[in-house]
Formats: structure tokens, sequence, C-alpha cells
């Protein structure tokens, strides 16, 4: 009895240990690594360009870069005119350290899953759709010709943003959306909404969502060629906290706490 009580002991340990898996040391596409992942295994990627999509296949798995270059020097991108690059990361999932650009598709679409100082360069579609955890992201250059914002929750869930970064986008942050979203500790620069319609840089669902927005810094110069009111923050009929923001050169038309005074 004793022997089996080891025995289960030693592969429940086997089986649980976590495996590492570098791209392209050991496997020549970051998805070959994935394929071969189970949960708990982690891909490790070297400084170069991935011209591929990943799909989590929604394994409990990480993928990060090794650390050794900047973000920029681990460059995922996609010219195959998929929806995303990066589909079905679910709870336990995670990808840390990379950078996003492409012409043609999205970017992430969580489901559960966590995006870990990451950075999304001159995008042209929704960067991030789902729900999930993203923090420590830098979105440079976001021009969208379909007028999508840059993010997009989904499945009435919460989409949580922390220490995020928005800089030199032509559309909006957030406009619309099935779910909840909450900011913290986020700047938000040169963002230029929808100029013909007026948006503000984040227009909230008036589904009854709640939003959370909490010690961010809004700085923002209205479109020369808006024709519609250009605001920080906009909401009807939802629960919106917005708490200790700062607002240069722009307005907000919801201001629930008189410690959020527009600054500039």
């Amino acid at each position: 009895m004793v022997k089996k009580v080891i025995l289960f002991c030693l592969v429940f340990a086997f089986k649980t240990h976590a495996t590492v898996h570098k791209v392209p040391e050991d496997f020549g596409k970051i998805q070959d690594a994935i394929n071969f992942s189970r949960d708990g295994d982690v891909v490790v990627l070297s400084p170069k360009v991935y011209s591929e999509a990943i799909d989590f296949k929604n394994k409990k798995i990480s993928i990060k870069s090794d650390g050794s270059r900047s973000v920029d020097r681990y460059r995922i991108t996609d010219f195959a005119n998929h929806v995303e690059i990066v589909q079905n990361m679910s709870v336990g999932a995670q990808i840390s350290g990379v950078m996003f650009s492409s012409a043609n598709a999205g970017c992430v679409s969580l489901a559960g899953g966590e995006v870990l100082g990451c950075a999304f360069d001159k995008c042209r579609q929704t960067v991030i759709k789902g729900y999930g955890i993203v923090k420590n992201c830098k979105v440079t250059g976001y021009a969208s010709p379909w007028s999508q914002p840059v993010l997009w929750c989904q499945q009435n869930k919460s989409m949580v943003l922390a220490g995020c970064v928005f800089d030199d986008s032509s559309d909006c942050i957030v406009k619309g959306g099935a779910g909840s979203y909450e900011f913290f500790n986020c700047v938000f620069n040169k963002i230029n909404g929808d100029p013909g319609r007026g948006y503000s840089i984040l227009q909230f669902s008036s589904d009854g969502y709640e939003y959370i927005v909490q010690n961010c810094t809004f700085i923002i110069d209205r479109p020369v060629n808006s024709s519609g009111p250009f605001n920080a923050i906009t909401a009807e009929g939802s629960v919106v906290k917005v708490q200790n923001n700062i607002f240069y050169r722009s307005k907000t038309d919801f201001v629930p706490n008189r410690d959020d005074q527009p600054k500039g």
C-alpha cells in the first residue's frame, strides 16, 4: 500500500511539473509549442518577428519573452487576415512581454485570460476583445478605417485594465460593448475619438453595466473637425464610478465626485 501511495505521488508530481518550451530553439513556431504544451507549461520566446496567429486552445499556459531585449524585439504579427492574432485565452492563460502589430486582424481575444506588459503598435482593428485582465500594456498609433474602438468587452463580463497607456489613437478607446470596464491608473493621451461623430474617449454603453474609472489621467485635445461634443467620459443610464482622475485640456460630462475637476 505504501509503495502505491509513493508511486501515485511521484506520477502526480511529474504531471503537474511545469515544462519550459523555447521558441524557436525547441519549436519553430509558437503554435507548435502550444500544441505540445499541457496546463501549467511556459512557452518562452527569443527576440524575433513571429508571423503567425496563435490559438491557446483554452490551455492554462503562459507565453512570454525571454526578457533579454526590449518588448519591440518580440513582435507578433499576422498577414493572413485572421479574425484575431491570439485566440481562446481562457482563465489561467497569460501572455506577456511581446509586441503586437497588424494591419488586417484584431490582436487578442480574451476569455478570462491575462495580457501583461505587452505593446500594441499601429493596429487597425480592435486591439483586445472579450473579458479578462490587462496590465501595464501600451497601445500606440491605433487607427481603424472602420471606426472600431480599441477595446470591446463581451459576454456580459468584465474587462479590467490597470497601469495601461493609450497614446495617439484616432478612435475611441471604448464605444459600447456587452460588459463592464474597470480602468485603474491608466493614461489616455492624444485620443481623437471619432471626430466626425464627436464620440468621447470612453463612450460607455447605456445598458446598465457598472464602470469604474479610477486614478487615471486624460490628456486630450478636441479634434479640429469634430462636429459634436468631445468629452473624456460619457455614459447614459449606466452606473459609473469616477474617482481621483485628472483631466487636462478636456471636459467630462459625467463627474459624480468633485475631486475629478478638469485641469488646464
